[in-house]
This record gives structure tokens, C-alpha cells and sequence, in this order.
């Protein structure tokens, strides 16, 4: 059976993604660090805002369930990875990343081969570049998957 890469599996409310792209080997111009550090760095600063509670780009999107970035080393020069599970549909999601968080999402992903050299704003490049790196999942499984992140909220303001 062939991957449907433009749609990922969505249980009740809540749909998922997984996105695998190589991180470019070298040097970023002008800089003394490699593409892989600065990526390195880029999450960390989003990690410290995270644990001190201070609002980060991704937090914006009121549809994310989960959302996170890793490396897988087996290889050079690596592997960026990003899982997400969310409300709705997959193209509306990325949609909203590069209508409302466009410069932080090509500040992670320019570290990485093949990226659309306009980033996110070219949204049928950035579609394409996301679904070409999908990985299809094999078994999904939502804690909640009648609810969504408004839900919750709401459940979570009256306990």
C-alpha cells in the first residue's frame, strides 16, 4: 500500500505528524558554528522559554496537543525530527505555521537540506517539503481524541 503523505492519521479530533530532514553538513556562513549547532541552539532557546514559562512561537497555534524537535545522529550529519499531534487537518496546520510563526519555522528548518529557499511564505514548496519528509505512521494513539486544545482548556480553567 502506497504512503499518502499529504494526510496523516486523525482519530476523533486530533491528527499527527512526523517530519524527518537532514541537517546540512558545514559551516553556516559567516558563523563559526555548524548548521547542526545552531540548530542546537535555536531549540534550547526554545526549551529555556518553555521551563520558564514564557510564551514561545509554537505556543501561538491554538491547535497543538504536542509538539517536539529532535536530532537522530545515526548518520552524518543527522537528522532533524519533528513530531506534532494537533487539532484538525494536516495542510491547515502547516498553513498556520507559515501564516503565523513563519520566520521562527524557517529558522529551524533553514538548517536543513533542501529547505524552499523562501521559506514558509512559498507555501506550496514549504507543503511540498514537509510531505516529501513525512514519515508515515504506523500506530496512532490520542489520550483524548474527542477533545480538543480548546476543550481542554476549558475542562483544565474549572478543575
Amino acid at each position: 500500500m502506497a504512503i499518502r503523505r499529504d494526510r496523516s492519521k486523525t482519530i476523533g479530533n486530533v491528527s499527527e505528524v512526523t517530519i524527518a530532514t537532514p541537517i546540512k553538513q558545514g559551516l553556516v556562513a559567516g558563523e563559526l558554528r555548524t548548521y547542526r549547532k545552531r540548530l542546537c541552539d535555536l531549540l534550547a532557546g526554545f526549551q529555556w522559554r518553555i521551563d520558564a514559562r514564557i510564551e514561545t512561537p509554537p505556543s501561538l497555534l491554538g491547535s497543538i496537543h504536542f509538539a517536539r524537535w529532535f536530532i537522530i545522529d545515526e548518520g552524518v550529519p543527522g537528522t532533524l525530527v519533528f513530531t506534532s499531534n494537533f487539532d484538525g487537518d494536516l495542510k491547515a496546520y502547516l498553513r498556520d505555521f507559515a501564516a503565523m510563526i513563519p520566520d521562527d519555522i524557517d529558522e529551524i528548518w533553514q538548517n536543513c537540506e533542501g529547505y524552499p529557499e523562501l521559506g514558509c511564505r512559498d507555501f506550496d514548496r514549504f507543503w511540498r517539503y514537509t510531505t516529501d519528509h513525512r514519515v508515515e505512521t504506523l500506530a496512532f494513539v490520542p489520550a483524548h481524541p474527542d477533545l480538543t486544545v480548546t476543550d481542554i482548556r476549558i475542562l483544565s480553567a474549572h478543575r
